[in-house]
């Protein structure tokens, strides 16, 4: 009789996950639509894949391909900034579906984020920021949320740096929003 093996590690690029645990919904509409993305744009050049996209966002699938350029960026640190440009000329409603998938998906899911995604979801919050996208305040307020205190892991001192470095570089933004002030001078 052979010992019970141990659950292996789910190959999942978004989320730390044993093969016995059911594929969070925001994952798998992530990966739904990333597989769509992928067998749109096999063997296609970066001309021809921008070509495929926008035909996609005129037939109305611009919710899968949204979906599908934000599995990408926050689970490929190299292609974010260039899939992040793309998004930002192919969405339709000024990155509302976005941010409330990411706030609700941060509220949600979280501490079970790989380390590269958590980074990315930051990184992704400070474009947006940046751009002024209505309710990006509120993916911050989760994301600070987050941050334990007297947490002293790595993965918690990582997300407060991180954050840190967000609001700094955007002190202007932050003072405009009164209800982040008093959460992250805490």
């Amino acid at each position: 009789m052979e010992p019970p093996s141990s659950p292996r590690v789910s190959p999942s690029r978004l989320l730390r996950r044993s093969d016995f645990d059911e594929v969070p919904q925001f994952e798998a509409r992530w990966l739904n639509a990333y597989a769509g993305y992928q067998s749109a744009t096999v063997n296609a050049n970066a001309q021809d894949i921008n070509g495929i996209l926008f035909n996609k966002v005129a037939q109305g699938q611009d919710q899968d391909v949204a979906d599908a350029l934000l599995y990408i960026i926050l689970t490929d640190e190299y292609e974010a900034q260039g899939q992040f440009q793309l998004l930002s000329v192919l969405v339709r409603d000024g990155f509302a579906s976005c941010v409330a998938q990411l706030t609700a998906a941060v509220n949600e899911l979280f501490p079970r984020f790989l380390d590269s995604a958590r980074s990315q979801v930051v990184w992704l919050a400070s474009r947006l920021v940046q751009m002024g996208v209505d309710g990006v305040d509120t993916l911050c307020h989760a994301l600070l949320r987050q941050a334990g205190t007297g947490d002293l892991e790595p993965r918690n001192l990582t997300l407060i740096a991180e954050l840190l470095t967000l609001f700094e570089m955007n002190r202007m933004w932050l003072h405009a929003c009164s209800r982040l002030v008093p959460i992250v001078l805490y």
